[in-house]
């Protein structure tokens, strides 16, 4: 594989993982959506008093049966991008590690991001989209969820993910705030669309994603 101006020579069960079917790749990204979503629920973990941004990132090392988990290291732990800024260290969880933004707001969540012990990448994010004297500012989103994307896109990295990835996005409870869901009349949530890049911060596919949200709202786009 190139990577670069260098080439890395593929193990066995590198060469199967990339000839893994889109279609299983699709599959696992919206069922892993459904199940962090669900332990979310499950924990308290996440405010819910506005609308939810979800990701769930598969790479294709995914399906190596041989890899060696993720490790958050020893000592000095490994952080993990938070959505509004700055970093958190790496804690263990259920069948993998989590980074957490935590608010006063009875101690629960604006952020999340999940590394499954097969690799596999969850956020979830709420506070999606500034207000300014009361307008919902969605176009605003576009730059954040850019910003972010580029650092998860280096976290893989950093981490020896060279792909391809199958990401798949979605927004839920667009109608759980009442200024937001202004801005959404018409519009409960932005389905999950599982979508196969060489790149987690694919810039055409972050445009695409985007645009289904203005579409949705009052804004047209």
């Amino acid at each position: 594989m190139r990577t670069g101006p260098k080439s890395v020579v593929l193990g066995r069960d590198e060469i199967r993982a990339l000839f893994t079917g889109e279609e299983e790749f699709a599959r696992d990204a919206l069922t892993f959506i459904e199940r962090e979503d669900a332990r979310c629920r499950e924990r308290r973990l996440m405010q819910e008093n506005e609308p939810t941004f979800h990701l769930a990132v598969i790479p294709a090392e995914r399906y190596e049966p041989r890899r060696e988990p993720f490790n958050r290291g020893h000592g000095v732990l490994k952080s993990a991008p938070l959505y509004h800024g700055g970093y958190d260290a790496f804690h263990g969880c259920q069948a993998g590690y989590e980074a957490l933004e935590t608010t006063l707001d009875e101690g629960r969540s604006i952020s999340r991001l999940f590394i499954a012990n097969d690799w596999s990448f969850y956020a979830q994010v709420v506070h999606l989209f500034n207000t300014d004297h009361g307008r919902v500012k969605v176009y605003d989103f576009e730059h954040e969820l850019c910003a972010y994307m580029a650092k998860i896109a280096q976290l893989a990295d950093d981490e020896g993910l060279h792909g391809p990835f199958c990401i798949a996005m979605a927004i839920r409870g667009l109608q759980t705030d009442d200024k937001v869901g202004w801005a959404f009349p018409n519009t409960r949530e932005i389905p999950p669309e599982p979508i196969l890049v060489d790149r987690v911060d694919d810039p055409e596919v972050l445009r695409r994603f985007h645009l289904k949200i203005l579409r949705g709202s009052r804004y047209g786009g």
